[in-house]
């Protein structure tokens, strides 16, 4: 293990919201030497190692009972009570066959994510819960916000909780922003990319921070990429063709939504009504063009596909799909753009339509018939719809 990986397992800081930072401001020149009941130190300006302790392989320091109790970049092995290298990840890729990636930015064993908390009510004094993981995690007390740091307030209980973050602007220095739990991760001060390269990081000059490697050709979300594509599991690809079997070419065809690029669009009165991923925009379900990020993967879905920032979960029928605004579509669940039916004999139809492929049309000869028609203004083959004539 390096080195500085060992402070960072021995040391167990809290890695959320504000976070302590592993090591204080760095002095030139500065070295030093202790000991605690888990084993004795050397430090120099950037980092401490052990000296004796541990199994003298370079594993197992504590002692620990969650995985909270370790610094990030490690767990808690329940068997030994001891802290134990992974290494640092942004979603479960990262790690190795059977690991996850938990909040902190960590690989970590599955069987050591235990379901507990879910609100902060449920967490003694002085501790807030983390629900990504549900754990409960020892924080401070506080008169007000001013006692808690970047990225954290003071709640009615008097404890300094986590309030989330959107950029590493948001973090303390030694610390950056993971997205997907929206946590502060605390990872090392650096000068320049050699000093993050035993964690996989790249140096932030600007923060002075470790931080992940950025994709260059990645993204989080369709703003990301290029006209008429969409970030489907951390990359821009071209949008897929409308099938022409199940598109739409006009208004009257979408229940009440739009047509648009012969996809139907559904109507809708708040952001409940449509399919995941979407939005209601005046009164019609569109494509979430600032979505909250909660995925960059689809390995931070669960089984599930990252499409635009967020999860979309797996199918392999309709009924698989728990929003009722969506469909399976190829194994995942999206909103459903197909047309609606309004009929199936013209008994179904009023004021004088006629029932032609599931749809009430009005009969014309001219476009002049149309006038009135909202399937559109335009008399094309017979029937009043969009279009040029």
């Amino acid at each position: 293990m390096n080195r500085t990986l060992i402070a960072l397992c021995t040391a167990g800081l809290l890695a959320l919201g504000g976070c302590d930072l592993y090591f204080g401001e760095p002095e030139e020149n500065y070295s030093d030497s202790w000991c605690d009941a888990s084993g004795c130190y050397e430090c120099d300006e950037w980092s401490c190692w052990q000296t004796s302790g541990g199994d003298g392989g370079g594993n197992g320091w504590g002692p620990c009972t969650t995985n909270f109790d370790c610094a990030a970049g490690c767990y808690c092995d329940a068997a030994s009570a001891s802290c134990y290298e992974a290494g640092f990840c942004e979603n479960d890729r990262d790690c190795w066959d059977g690991f996850l990636c938990d909040s902190r930015s960590s690989c970590v064993p599955p069987e050591s994510l235990v379901e507990g908390c879910t609100s902060d009510s449920e967490c003694g004094a002085n501790e807030f819960c983390d629900e990504f993981v549900g754990a409960c995690i020892v924080s401070w007390g506080c008169p007000n916000d001013g006692n808690c740091g970047d990225a954290m307030n003071c709640d009615d209980r008097a404890t300094c909780v986590p309030i989330g973050c959107s950029d590493n602007a948001g973090c303390a220095q030694g610390c950056y922003c993971n997205l997907p739990s929206g946590n502060c991760v605390e990872t090392a001060f650096c000068e320049r990319d050699a000093d993050c390269e035993f964690m996989g990081m790249e140096c932030d000059e600007e923060y002075l921070t470790c931080v992940p490697p950025v994709v260059e050709t990645g993204c989080a979300t369709d703003a990301d990429c290029l006209s008429g594509q969409t970030c489907c599991d951390g990359e821009c690809k071209d949008g897929r063709p409308v099938d022409p079997t199940l598109d739409c070419s006009y208004d009257g065809e979408c229940g009440g939504g739009d047509c648009v690029g012969g996809a139907c669009h559904s109507p809708c009165a708040t952001d409940s009504d449509c399919g995941t991923g979407d939005v209601c925009v005046a009164g019609v379900c569109q494509v979430d063009a600032t979505p909250t990020v909660e995925c960059v993967f689809s390995s931070d879905c669960d089984g599930g596909t990252c499409i635009n920032g967020t999860c979309h979960t797996s199918c392999a029928a309709d009924t698989d799909c728990t929003d009722a605004a969506d469909c399976c579509d190829e194994g995942v669940c999206r909103p459903d753009r197909s047309p609606v039916a309004e009929c199936a004999l013209n008994a179904d139809c009023a004021g004088g339509e006629e029932c032609v492929d599931g749809q009430c049309r009005l009969d014309c000869e001219q476009s002049a018939d149309c006038s009135a028609c909202v399937d559109g203004p335009v008399c094309v083959s017979g029937y009043c719809e969009e279009g040029a004539e």
